[in-house]
């Protein structure tokens, strides 16, 4: 039987870190995916293993996680065990693994950073939908 991973937690784990280690408390808002973006190129620069900063990383892929799929109507995958990490759906047609970007982002840097991945999601989806919303009308015409 699949169950939900408590992704919520995480991400509330992640508020309380941010909240704790800069005095900035996040919003679920796409403008605090700014400030995840500051607190993990100051993570890179203190720490040089992922290890060091796993449970950090985790908790803060589950954040963008939330803010992904509150604003861009996602929904999270169910998984087997809470082992496994589950991936985003956002809408129809896209896929998108905010946590393992979270890793990528600290090990390479601001290429993987998850303003960037909103931004992108926002506009497939907008594409997305004009697309669904133009066959309709051709449909119905």
């Amino acid at each position: 039987m699949s169950r939900q991973h408590p992704i919520k937690q995480w991400a509330s784990h992640a508020v309380a870190f941010t909240q704790q280690s800069t005095g900035i408390s996040l919003d679920y808002s796409p403008q605090s995916l700014q400030v995840v973006d500051h607190l993990l190129d100051d993570l890179s620069r203190r720490w040089v293993h992922t290890e060091q900063v796993h449970y950090t990383l985790l908790a803060l892929g589950c954040y963008v996680g939330e803010v992904l799929a509150r604003h861009l109507n996602g929904r999270w995958q169910q998984v087997e065990s809470p082992a496994q990490l589950p991936k985003l759906d956002i809408g129809r047609d896209l896929t998108c693994d905010p946590i393992r970007l979270m890793f990528k982002r600290f090990e390479c840097g601001a290429s993987y950073s998850p303003v960037r991945l909103f931004n992108v999601l926002a506009s497939c989806t907008r594409r997305s939908w004009f697309k669904r919303h133009a066959q309709l009308q051709s449909k119905a015409a």
